[in-house]
């Protein structure tokens, strides 16, 4: 007898269900787990493996290169590395392993992290919703920063490079600050006679508390769409400025075309994001007015899940617009060429809101 909540049949018993005329499946859960299924077996991998490589990659020229060290790539060198350890945590160690390996063996391999042990079930659950406000709270910090160098120029645009990562070790603090109320509610709790890794039923209300700041999240996304159109706004008006004599000088023209980038970023976050936090909302509502709806009820989660899928490749299009806006690749493959064969380039910071240009040779 199967005793967990979380199943190896989640995705496939909808479409048996209903080829056996089952009255409490629909289509549309069929199409619904299907979808979810065929992501998480055959497309999840290639995704969070190319954001792990991308984001080693990246890691490693902010490492090599000193000069690319700026405040923003610090913050965006601790943002990919916090995506990086949540596609590990949540999408390999639970998206694949339990929704997409059964999905494609038909059941027969399987496992559940979650439910290996009690103090599985709750280190992993505090892992992958760390690593995931960490990277919303970094794209925060960011944002705030790139902010406050358009509006402070003077005061904000030279500080010294370690205030970067005295910011970070900050943003680390206070993350784990947020996590602290669930760190220890996060435990094997029965539901019915099942067993779930979750909230226990007398602290279900920290599962609304956990969407806002954590996953996808609801807080920083809209704060940070927000302070990108603040951003937006306020440098199109400097830029016009600048170009007032009917036509915008170069820096003007780049200055917009990196905000109007940014802001498409923080659209992009925000697409991603609250799709699956409301999904993740509905499926508590649910469980909380009428539990007997299990249909619903994992209908909401598979999209929740299914925004998960879509969240990594977020980070996957973060990277190739990284890459490929901000040189990177160039510095990769002179780098390659050696000393000798290398030409000077320019490596651009401005696409991250910063007035750097740095010349590599």
């Amino acid at each position: 007898m199967w005793h967990f909540v979380d199943s190896p049949l989640d995705l496939i018993w909808q479409c048996r269900a209903l080829e056996e005329g089952g009255n409490n499946v629909t289509k549309v859960d069929c199409v619904m787990s299907t979808v979810l299924g065929i992501t998480s077996a055959y497309i999840l991998p290639f995704i969070c493996g190319f954001s792990l490589v991308g984001t080693v990659f990246f890691m490693t020229v902010v490492v090599v290169t000193k000069n690319l060290i700026s405040r923003q790539f610090i913050y965006l060198f601790c943002m990919f590395a916090s995506n990086a350890a949540t596609s590990v945590l949540f999408g390999w160690l639970w998206i694949f392993l339990a929704k997409g390996l059964p999905f494609a063996t038909n059941g027969r391999v399987y496992f559940f992290t979650f439910y290996s042990s009690p103090t599985a079930c709750s280190v992993h659950r505090f892992a992958y919703s760390f690593t995931s406000t960490l990277s919303c709270n970094v794209l925060l910090v960011a944002s705030v920063d790139r902010l406050l160098c358009v509006y402070f120029p003077m005061e904000f645009s030279n500080i010294p490079k370690r205030y970067g990562w005295y910011v970070i070790v900050i943003t680390v603090i206070v993350s784990v600050f947020l996590l602290v109320p669930m760190a220890g509610l996060m435990i094997w709790t029965s539901v019915g006679d099942k067993i779930i890794c979750w909230f226990p039923d007398k602290y279900q209300y920290m599962e609304y508390y956990h969407t806002l700041i954590s996953n996808g999240g609801v807080i920083q996304p809209l704060a940070i769409f927000v302070i990108n159109v603040i951003f937006f706004v306020r440098v199109r008006k400097y830029a016009q400025q600048l170009g007032r004599v009917e036509v915008l000088n170069a820096q003007a023209k780049h200055n917009i075309q990196a905000c109007v980038t940014l802001l498409i970023f923080s659209l992009i976050f925000v697409i991603c994001a609250l799709p699956q936090s409301i999904a993740y909302i509905c499926a508590y509502t649910i469980i909380r007015t009428n539990p007997a709806l299990t249909t619903q009820i994992r209908l909401a989660y598979n999209v929740a899940d299914l925004f998960w899928n879509l969240y990594f490749i977020r980070d996957v299009i973060y990277l190739i617009l990284m890459f490929r806006l901000t040189g990177i690749c160039r510095w990769f493959f002179q780098f390659l060429r050696g000393k000798k064969h290398r030409n000077k380039f320019i490596i651009s910071g401005t696409f991250w809101g910063q007035d750097q240009m740095i010349i590599v040779e």
